[in-house]
């Protein structure tokens, strides 16, 4: 009877010490992936103003170009 409680107290200590190194690793791996998301919504951010950047310069370019084809027509 005392080895089987014993045994029982052994195993639960054992069982504690595996669950704290569980929570300790998926804590760590969750906090590196919440790293990496919001890495990654930074690089998203970064990304759309760069594409909203690029737009307007595109939407400039075009006017100039339809600008220069109005006065090569006027020209003419």
């Amino acid at each position: 009877m005392e080895r089987s409680i014993a045994q029982i107290k052994c195993n639960a200590v054992k069982n504690e010490k595996r669950v704290k190194t569980d929570i300790k690793k998926k804590t760590k791996e969750n906090t590196s992936l919440i790293m990496d998301l919001n890495s990654i919504k930074f690089e998203d951010k970064k990304q759309e103003i760069q594409l909203q950047k690029r737009q307007l310069e595109l939407n400039m370019l075009e006017e100039q170009v339809n600008r220069l084809k109005r006065l090569e027509t006027l020209a003419r």
